[in-house]
């Protein structure tokens, strides 16, 4: 093998392994989209013990508490019968140990038609991202709008 072969198969190789671990590491940003997209499978499927999982013990929102969150959220599904949720995931920005996104949250059957923007708060635990405290523009007391 002559050196200017060799040289080419050993730049290759090591473009090869940067991609290959590129692929691997997965960013914080992704890991908090991620815990958000779950957040909303969550609510989806009706598991919510995996749901209130996701959220930090001092989970904080106008709707509740982490204890009380999760039964909010079913009760807003099941008063505008929203089978599945879904989220898409703004801006994301991460300072250290905490996070943010800005959410766009959007319901089937009659709330379809009603995208909910939000923001959700995240702090990154021993066991990965943990949602903090969820906010949007609709009053808690009575799911309006505020705008």
């Amino acid at each position: 093998m002559t050196r200017t072969r060799l040289v080419l198969l050993l730049v290759l190789a090591a473009g090869g392994l940067a991609w290959l671990v590129e692929r691997l590491i997965v960013t914080d940003a992704e890991a908090i989209e991620s815990t958000v997209e779950r957040l909303a499978a969550h609510a989806s499927t009706g598991r919510w013990a995996d749901f209130e999982a996701l959220l930090s013990d001092d989970f904080d929102s106008p709707w509740g508490d982490k204890g009380k969150f999760p039964k909010a959220v079913a009760d807003l599904m099941k008063r505008f019968d929203v089978k599945t949720a879904a989220v898409t995931c703004g801006q994301i920005t991460v300072r250290g140990d905490r996070g943010a996104a800005a959410v766009t949250v959007r319901g089937s059957g009659a709330a379809a038609g009603f995208p909910v923007p939000g923001r959700v708060d995240l702090v990154k635990t021993s066991d990965g991202w943990r949602v903090e405290a969820v906010t949007s523009d609709l009053d808690a007391s009575g799911w309006r709008r505020v705008r």
